[in-house]
């Protein structure tokens, strides 16, 4: 076989296929509702070698394509040019927008072992990962890797026209602005569940909104050209897969296309290497076991059958090993690890933090030092680590 017909050949992963942790795998509290405004400032508490199946996708993918708990104060620039006050009213004035809860409980942050979380968020299972200036740039410098991954593409499906776009777990936003700016006549709704990272300058057709994503969606069906779901995986309840998939599905206009990234975090290596024994797959491990029942955190692998039993067509998968450091012999491989290191370092903190403690009930020293020697782990280019990236795009028929 070729090189270049290598690099074209789909990856393709459903429930039947799809392997768990092997390296077989290839591969200062508000009492009332806030009303936001703009400018408004408030204070709150594989099988292929690796060197060519990391270019696969870029290749093809046209795809004709104890804690002791302390209430902070964060300050954030609210929704810029996206809200207006309405009496008795909580709904973002946008035409495409749902209705969205924007209170106190989505405002006030708690600090946990030095890190500010979203209390609504912890506190109801929703998502444990801060929501401070360090996660932040963590988001920014995974966007930046991945944008290296994907040549610079934000979108993946064939569309001639974009005019309203939904990205759903907005985070920092990063991917939004983007879009937002290079598509000047599209509105580019984001939804989250937290507003404490969205960047102060967003572009005036970046439409923020908060709400839950696990709630079903209170958007008109048929109105988006593209749904964008990244990174969401700890996010999303166990139970709250299938009618994710279906409530964007409705959402979508007749052939509109949802795009979705998501990681998976068991650690592999591309040489085998990795053990049982090493840091990186203990701490896969224990990720995994600290969400073990109200998220699924394998949802990544059966991206193509959530997408075909949702009713989408046109459904393509890729699998695309990302580097956690240069390791490779390949330029744009190395390129690609180095990016991620920043990004790694922070990620294996960040997600880690409340999750082992809290509901592991390990130590935050013992978790340390577990993070420490999987950030070794991780930089050792002998040990070729990677986590397998699941890209997956799908059309709503007709259209």
């Amino acid at each position: 076989m070729t090189q270049a017909r290598a690099l074209r050949e789909l990856i393709r992963v459903d429930a039947t296929d799809a392997t768990d942790a092997t390296n077989t795998i290839g591969v200062t509290d508000a009492t009332e509702t806030i009303l936001l405004e703009p400018n408004h400032r408030i204070t709150v508490s594989g099988s292929l070698p690796i060197s060519l199946r990391v270019l696969a996708l870029c290749i093809d993918f046209d795809l004709s394509l104890t804690c002791l708990r302390q209430r902070s104060s964060m300050s954030f620039t609210c929704l810029q040019g996206s809200t207006k006050k309405q009496k008795g009213g909580e709904k973002m004035d946008d035409p495409l927008a749902g209705t969205t809860s924007v209170g106190s409980q989505y405002l006030s942050t708690v600090t946990i072992h030095g890190r500010d979380f979203q209390e609504f968020s912890v506190d109801n299972s929703i998502n444990f990962v801060p929501v401070d200036e360090e996660e932040a740039d963590r988001l920014q410098s995974q966007h930046r890797v991945l944008d290296i991954v994907f040549d610079g593409r934000l979108i993946f499906p064939p569309i001639k026209s974009v005019k309203s776009v939904l990205d759903c777990g907005y985070g920092a936003a990063a991917w939004a602005v983007e879009v937002a700016e290079q598509h000047p006549d599209c509105t580019v709704i984001g939804v989250d569940i937290s507003p404490h990272m969205k960047p102060d300058n967003a572009p005036e057709n970046f439409w923020p909104q908060l709400d839950d994503m696990n709630k079903r969606f209170t958007f008109k069906p048929n109105t988006f050209d593209l749904v964008h779901s990244r990174m969401v995986v700890g996010g999303i309840n166990s139970a709250r897969w299938p009618t994710y998939l279906r409530d964007i599905t409705k959402a979508l206009k007749p052939g509109g296309w949802l795009q979705m990234v998501e990681c998976y975090y068991m650690c592999q290596s591309d040489n085998g290497s990795i053990t049982d024994e090493h840091a990186l797959r203990q701490w896969s491990q224990y990720y995994m076991r600290s969400l073990n029942g109200i998220k699924d955190l394998r949802a990544p692998l059966r991206l193509q059958a959530l997408f075909t039993t949702a009713g989408l067509v046109s459904v393509e998968t890729r699998m695309i090993p990302l580097p956690l450091c240069a390791w490779s012999n390949d330029p744009r491989e190395r390129q690609i690890g180095e990016a991620n290191r920043d990004n790694v370092h922070h990620l294996l903190s960040n997600l880690a933090v409340y999750p082992f403690t809290e509901r592991l009930g390990m130590s935050i020293d013992d978790v340390n030092a577990l993070v420490d020697r999987a950030r070794r782990e991780a930089a050792n280019p002998q040990l070729k680590p990677y986590f397998p990236l699941y890209v997956c795009i799908g059309r709503k028929p007709g259209g």
